[in-house]
C-alpha cells in the first residue's frame, strides 16, 4: 500500500493567558480507573459478600421498626383477609341493589318502531317469548311470523312449530296498552340479524342485542341499566352468553357453561335479583337451544332452574 503522511502533526500552540486554565477532561476518568484498579486487588467474591451483608443489615433495620411501629398501634398479626371482605362487600351491594324498587315511568311509544328479526328455525330466538311474558302488563309485543323462501319444510321442527304458536297467541287484554311490532322471519341466515329500522335496513347481529334493545325500550322497572353494580353484573352474564353462541364444539362450551353455574350458585334467579331478569332471559334462551328438552350434561344447578323459570318466561 501507499503510506501516507500523519493527518495530525505536532503544533506549537499559543495559548491565551486571559482565560482560566482547566484540568484535562480525562483526568477523573484516569483517576478513577486507577481506583478500580485498586478495588480489584480485592476478590470479587469478598466484595460481594460485603455488599450482601450491607443489605441485609438495613434490611434488618427495617424489620424492626416494622415490628415496633405495628405493636405502637395494636395491629393483628393475622394477614388480612382481603379477597373474603371483597366478596362480602360485593354481596351486599349486589343484595342491596336487588333491594332497590325502581319507578315505573310511561313507555315511550317514539321508541316503539316497527323490528325485524330474521333468523333461522334452528336457533329459535326464545328471548323474544320470555319478554312478551315480562312485558305483559306493561307493553303488547305484537309479533307476526312468515317464512322465507330459503327456508324449506325439513328446517322446521316441533320445537319450532310450538314455539311459533306460543308466540303468535292473540291476547285479549291488550288493548289499553302500548304496541311493539315484531316480525320474524325464518330465513336461511348464519347469525340472528335484528332490524330496528327497515327502511334504512341495518342489521345488528346476535339474539344478545335484540335482548338488550328490547329491555331499554320497554318498561323501566325492568331495565337493569339503573344500578351501575347491577349493570356490570348483567353485562358479564350477557357477554358469557354470546361468547357460549359463537362455540360449536362441546368442548369448547363447556368451560362458558360452568361459568355461567358459578354465577347463578343457589340462587333462584341470576344476580340475586328478586324475579326474572334480563340475565335469566339471556341464559335460558341460549341453553334451551343448546340442550332442547334433553338436560343430560348440564350442570344441575342449571338445570333446575331453568325447568323452575320456564313456566315464568313462557316456554
Amino acid at each position: 500500500m501507499y503510506s501516507l503522511k500523519p493527518i495530525l502533526t505536532d503544533q506549537n500552540i499559543d495559548l491565551p493567558t486571559c482565560m482560566y486554565k482547566m484540568k484535562p477532561v480525562n483526568s477523573n476518568i484516569i483517576e478513577n480507573s486507577c481506583v478500580s484498579k485498586n478495588n480489584s486487588e480485592k476478590s470479587e467474591v469478598e466484595l460481594l459478600e460485603d455488599r450482601q451483608n450491607r443489605i441485609l443489615d438495613k434490611l434488618n433495620e427495617l424489620k424492626q421498626t416494622l415490628l415496633s411501629m405495628r405493636g405502637d398501634l395494636n395491629l393483628c398479626s393475622k394477614p388480612a383477609q382481603q379477597n373474603i371482605q371483597q366478596q362480602q362487600q360485593q354481596q351486599q351491594q349486589q343484595q342491596k341493589a336487588a333491594k332497590v324498587k325502581i319507578q315505573k315511568k310511561p313507555i315511550d311509544v317514539n321508541n316503539l318502531a316497527e323490528i325485524v328479526v330474521n333468523v333461522h328455525p334452528k336457533n329459535i330466538p326464545y328471548s323474544i317469548l320470555a319478554f312478551r311474558n315480562l312485558f305483559k302488563d306493561r307493553l303488547f309485543l305484537d309479533v307476526e311470523v312468515f317464512t322465507h323462501s330459503s327456508i324449506s319444510d325439513a328446517d322446521f321442527n316441533d320445537l319450532t312449530k310450538d314455539f311459533t304458536d306460543k308466540i303468535t297467541k292473540k291476547l285479549d287484554y291488550v288493548a289499553k296498552l302500548p304496541t311493539l311490532k315484531v316480525t320474524i322471519i325464518w330465513k336461511d341466515v348464519e347469525t340472528t340479524q335484528f332490524i330496528s329500522s327497515p327502511s334504512k335496513f341495518i342489521p345488528v347481529y346476535g339474539e344478545i342485542n335484540i335482548i338488550r334493545y328490547l329491555n331499554r325500550v320497554g318498561p323501566s322497572e325492568h331495565n337493569y341499566e339503573f344500578d351501575n353494580f347491577q349493570a356490570n353484573n348483567h353485562d358479564q352474564v350477557l357477554d358469557v352468553c354470546y361468547q357460549l353462541s359463537k362455540k360449536h364444539s362441546d368442548k369448547e362450551r363447556q368451560q362458558y357453561i360452568q361459568q355461567l353455574s358459578k354465577r347463578l350458585g343457589k340462587d333462584q334467579f341470576y344476580n340475586s335479583a328478586s324475579s326474572l331478569s334480563i340475565s335469566d332471559i339471556a341464559v335460558s334462551s341460549i341453553l334451551k337451544k343448546l340442550y332442547a328438552n334433553n338436560f343430560k350434561g348440564m350442570p344441575a344447578n342449571l338445570s333446575n332452574w331453568l325447568n323452575t323459570i320456564s313456566p315464568i318466561a313462557g316456554y
